[in-house]
């Protein structure tokens, strides 16, 4: 049981469950969600569009498109070793 709460003490004073820009993004999505429900919108239409990812006013959502933008594209390749294929 010692060991156990050595456990938790441990993570606990570990630091921080979040980094700032985790929580800075955390809040941005709060203060997006609450920018909604301040224009009446019922969280079946705020779903909606975050699943869409649009932003409040109906627009695309600026960061999601930069890291859609940025993200790699997977590209296959394919190797042909020749000691497989008896060449």
């Amino acid at each position: 049981m010692g060991a156990a709460w050595a456990f938790i003490l441990f993570f606990v004073f570990w630091g921080p469950e979040m980094s700032q820009d985790e929580r800075d993004e955390a809040a941005a999505l709060a203060r997006q969600y609450e920018d909604m429900r301040s224009q009446g919108l019922s969280l079946e239409e705020i779903g909606t569009r975050r699943a869409k990812g649009l932003g409040p006013g109906g627009e695309p959502d600026v960061n999601e498109l930069a890291e859609l933008k940025s993200a790699d594209t997977a590209k296959h390749v394919e190797r042909v070793r020749d000691d497989v294929v008896g060449v």
